[in-house]
């Protein structure tokens, strides 16, 4: 059965690994080799960072499961009336099933609750996943670079308004 679940203290861990595993699926052949080794030897802070933050209401956790086994998640916060899509993943065997716009329209009934009109996601210009929220309405405000361990990367910032995933 797949559920949507809020992150809880206990599943920190897993969802940490599931975040690395989906990032890795998702940049490979974008970031070099030491990119994602760093990521992974960082993986304690991360999940020390997840779980102090965890209960802060700015920001939002929830785990895409099946049986229990998180395959994909869903990272947003609202801070200051302004919503941003922190991240979003599902696993490669679960793409392309409707999943991750079942994430986005729970994530939307959360700022529909809060009076949150539209919100942001931030998509590196060479993944395809930026064709998805093209799709669905988004408009591109800004084009930048990011450096990620020296390497600078094209970024793309894109509004979407709430309700753009209604079907």
């Amino acid at each position: 059965m797949i559920e949507i679940k809020k992150l809880t203290k206990e599943k920190v861990a897993e969802f940490v690994t599931a975040h690395l595993k989906c990032w890795e699926e998702t940049y490979v052949g974008i970031f070099p080799p030491d990119v994602m080794e760093s990521r992974w030897k960082k993986k304690d802070d991360r999940v020390t960072h997840i779980t102090n933050r965890l209960y802060h209401s700015d920001y939002y956790y929830f785990s895409l499961t099946r049986n229990d086994e998180i395959i994909g998640l869903l990272i947003f916060s609202i801070i200051d009336e302004i919503a941003l899509l922190d991240a979003i993943y599902i696993m490669k065997p679960y793409q392309k099933k409707g999943y991750g716009t079942k994430l986005l329209e729970f994530m939307e009934r959360i700022l529909k609750t809060q009076n949150i009109t539209q919100y942001s996601v931030y998509v590196f210009k060479s993944l395809k996943s930026k064709d998805f929220f093209l799709k669905k309405g988004a408009i591109k405000i800004e084009e930048d670079y990011i450096t990620i361990h020296g390497n600078d990367y094209k970024e793309i910032q894109y509004e979407i308004k709430v309700g753009e995933f209604d079907e």
